[in-house]
């Protein structure tokens, strides 16, 4: 199989600028607005979080922007790579999987990749990037969820591109797939 590689998407990564743009001007501007109903106090402490809030979102912005030539997703007929959030998955072979499902939660779906032994797999993180995985066990099942609406092509060729190197990785190894 040729690994297929899947980007972030530009689109996102505009509309997070664009985001960052938004809340530095209410931020700038909000301490300069009329104070008819609201402490000129209150304007100036809500402008200066807004300040300080977009300055993490453009931080953010650039850390992605600058990444967003780098593959986000791989999938190949070993396993996958994901690097697709701040704490991505990293690489996964396809022995250390037992299936793959697609989550929903809070409007979002994933693709959760469900593993043969979580602990093994968690033992591999630092022990701040594995309490973030544990989470992720809490929320949605697994260490080891993908976030794709962030990526370049559409969340069905995320799941199929995946299940498919699954299936076809468990035929080659004698395996009748789960």
């Amino acid at each position: 199989m040729t690994p297929v590689v899947f980007y972030r998407s530009t689109r996102s990564l505009v509309l997070v600028g664009l985001a960052t743009i938004a809340f530095s001007m209410v931020g700038l501007f909000l301490p300069f607005q009329h104070p008819s109903t609201v402490s000129h106090a209150k304007l100036v402490v809500a402008g200066v979080a807004g300040l300080v809030f977009s300055l993490f979102c453009a931080v953010g912005w650039v850390r992605l922007w600058l990444h967003r030539h780098e593959p986000a997703l791989v999938v190949d007929h070993l396993g996958f790579t994901d690097a697709t959030r701040t704490v991505g998955v990293g690489r996964v072979d396809w022995s250390e999987v037992r299936g793959i499902r697609v989550v929903e939660q809070d409007r979002v779906r994933h693709v959760c990749v469900d593993l043969v032994d979580d602990e093994a797999f968690l033992a591999r993180f630092s022990p701040r990037t594995a309490v973030l995985m544990r989470k992720n066990i809490e929320l949605l099942g697994t260490p080891a969820a993908i976030a794709a609406a962030g990526l370049d092509r559409p969340f069905g060729e995320v799941v199929v591109t995946m299940e498919s190197a699954l299936a076809a990785s468990r035929w080659s190894h004698g395996r009748a797939a789960v």
